[in-house]
């Protein structure tokens, strides 16, 4: 089907987290994909701010809308789009995704609501292996085998699903000082074992849902070899398969 435009009709398929590609159901704040044909633009087309300076909710003629509310939109093209879940989904245990690309809108997507599916970002955007963390007691430079985090370091981990947050956020707003953090505890692990975490909320600089987690890497973490690593905010979990390195 097309539009009056000419636009053939955009078609969700899925709904993703960003980070670790689960379907569990969305969360607000939670930075997802949205995945499908005819979604956006042959070439990708990337985050603007708005002239309020929050992440523009229309990108290169694209707009989605959770239950009817614009959201964030970090990247749009034709087989997936990025966004960030309007906070407003809290309210709701389901909401539809409705895609418009070019005035042509897709059939409505019917997705459940979770209160968090926290996931961490990995460095391939695979949702497995190095994750995205940065060295903080190394003047924040990248994780990586040739770039090890010592026993004791304070390391930055990036997430996102950490849910409704406090203060409360703002759709697309950028993090600055106050900065949010989830209303539920958090913590981490580092090679299985409970690693001391010094701050937990929204990184600075980056758009409201994109999560920041310090932790201290343990005394007991193996050196020389990939470790798996660990987010929990309340109860929930982040994916399996995340590592990072210890020297």
């Amino acid at each position: 089907a097309a539009s009056a435009f000419g636009v053939p009709q955009p078609a969700v398929t899925a709904v993703t987290n960003a980070a670790s590609y689960a379907a569990h159901g969305i969360s607000p704040g939670e930075i997802a994909v949205v995945w499908g044909s005819n979604l956006g633009p042959a070439a990708l087309a990337g985050l603007q701010f708005d002239a309020n300076g929050l992440v523009a909710t229309s990108l290169a003629s694209v707009r989605v809308l959770f239950n009817g509310v614009p959201a964030p939109l970090i990247y749009a093209s034709s087989s997936q789009t990025s966004v960030i879940v309007p906070y407003e989904v809290s309210q709701f245990k389901s909401v539809n995704v409705i895609v418009e690309n070019q005035g042509s809108a897709s059939a409505s997507f019917p997705v459940a609501v979770t209160p968090l599916v926290p996931a961490i970002f990995t460095n391939d955007s695979s949702g497995i292996g190095q994750g995205a963390i940065l060295n903080a007691s190394a003047g924040l430079t990248r994780n990586g085998q040739a770039n090890p985090a010592a026993r004791g370091d304070q390391v930055a981990v990036y997430a996102t699903g950490e849910g409704v947050t406090n203060p409360p956020g703002l759709d697309g707003r950028v993090n600055r000082i106050p900065l949010a953090q989830p209303q539920l505890n958090c913590s981490g692990t580092i090679d299985g074992i409970a690693a001391d975490s010094n701050y937990c909320g929204e990184a600075p600089g980056g758009p409201a849902g994109f999560l920041q987690v310090n932790l201290k890497v343990p005394a007991g973490a193996r050196t020389g070899v990939a470790v798996p690593v660990s987010i929990t905010v309340g109860t929930v979990t982040s994916q399996t398969g995340v590592t990072m390195w210890v020297k």
